[in-house]
């Protein structure tokens, strides 16, 4: 997959010992995957490893076009699975968090157990396409608890679904358009607990590449006090040069589209490719999607 270029990494925090998150991607099969070892429990960095060490090869079977029935079914099995492991052994009730996305030519296609999160960034703004299974959101689901108390009882934090879990574990999947020049992020609550949307929506919007994404909210996550282990991934759409040369010269664009968007769309189609900076990432969007490198790789 030519067009979708990532990054991600790790961070275990100012105040865990162990780094008990786990990720996973691969551009040319567009899977992607974020796990988070269910805290209080045993063994939660096995279940997380588990998750991405069997997971991905699982989604990249599966014929397409994509079905997210299919998709949760992999994620429910795996969860079964985790959960036998531990039987009869000291890690007995150990669990992870998932987040599985697989990126197709259109949309991308999220499954999740947990409170790790997916997030899509379009035209400036952050949307999170996923909810936290966790009692709290629960019972803000049903109606049972406003927001406000639930966010002051401590208790209701914890997961209520999750990969290990006992019973059936029931995967909720969310299938959103992904298109040239928007950003998905997934990550953990590490990230989450430390920055609210609005901090993340500005990193996400002044970062010129996945890269630069990670490592600004990670060190924004550490700088807030690092309170859990934060992991994100950051996957970008970007703008073909053909496809960008063709809008262009078709006219398809704002008043507001610069002559260094027409220039930078030449200079890849030229060039074969190039790794361009912020300031051409943010002269096309303007005008319709983001310019961004046409190369890649995710780092763990």
């Amino acid at each position: 997959m030519t067009d979708v270029v990532w990054f991600g990494m790790s961070d275990t925090g100012l105040v865990r010992k162990t780094n008990q998150d786990r990720f996973t991607g691969n551009s040319t099969t567009g899977v992607f995957v974020v796990a988070d070892g269910v805290a209080g429990a045993p063994a939660g960095e096995v279940a997380a490893q588990q998750v991405v060490d069997v997971l991905p090869g699982r989604l990249e079977s599966l014929d397409e076009p994509i079905d997210g029935t299919r998709v949760a079914s992999a994620l429910a099995l795996l969860s079964g699975e985790v959960s036998a492991a531990g039987q009869g052994t000291d890690r007995q009730g150990m669990g992870s968090t998932a987040v599985a996305m697989i990126v197709t030519d259109r949309d991308a296609v999220v499954a999740h157990l947990g409170d790790s999160r997916a997030y899509l960034y379009r035209d400036g703004h952050v949307s999170q396409i996923t909810r936290d299974h966790t009692y709290a959101e629960d019972l803000i689901a049903s109606g049972d608890v406003s927001r406000e108390r639930a966010e002051r009882v401590h208790g209701l934090k914890g997961v209520s679904r999750f990969v290990g879990m006992s019973g059936d574990a029931v995967p909720d999947v969310t299938r959103v358009q992904f298109t040239a020049g928007d950003r998905m992020l997934v990550c953990t609550d590490g990230l989450t607990n430390m920055l609210d949307p609005v901090q993340i929506d500005s990193v996400l919007a002044a970062a010129g590449t996945a890269e630069e994404a990670c490592r600004k909210l990670v060190g924004e996550a550490l700088r807030a006090g690092g309170g859990d282990n934060v992991t994100v991934l950051v996957v970008d759409r970007i703008v073909p040069a053909i496809a960008a040369v063709d809008r262009l010269r078709a006219g398809v664009r704002s008043p507001a589209v610069m002559p260094t968007a027409l220039a930078v769309a030449f200079v890849v189609a030229a060039a074969g490719g190039v790794a361009l900076g912020r300031a051409a990432r943010r002269a096309y969007r303007r005008g319709h999607h983001a310019a961004g490198p046409i190369d890649g790789r995710g780092e763990r």
